[in-house]
């Protein structure tokens, strides 16, 4: 599990070196549709589709925060 978080979080930074604005982090209906598809998935697999969304959604708050961070800090160069 560590090894995907670790593969995410290479993907979260690329992507956060390529947007230009604070506003790009957090993108509402991308969010929407991501919950959609771990809820879906969730009920496939026989788990919590509450847990399972709330770790989802927490990791995403700590990813966009963390985007946010990247994109904030190359703005003020």
């Amino acid at each position: 599990m560590l090894t995907l978080f670790a593969e995410r979080h290479r993907y979260v930074t690329r992507m956060a070196e390529i947007k230009t604005d604070l506003h790009e982090a957090h993108d509402v209906v991308r969010i929407k549709a991501v919950i959609a598809k771990i809820r879906e998935r969730s009920l496939a697999l026989d788990l919590d589709e509450d847990q399972a969304k709330f770790v989802w959604r927490t990791l995403i708050d700590w990813n966009i925060n963390y985007e946010k961070g990247i994109i904030a800090a190359r703005r003020r160069r």
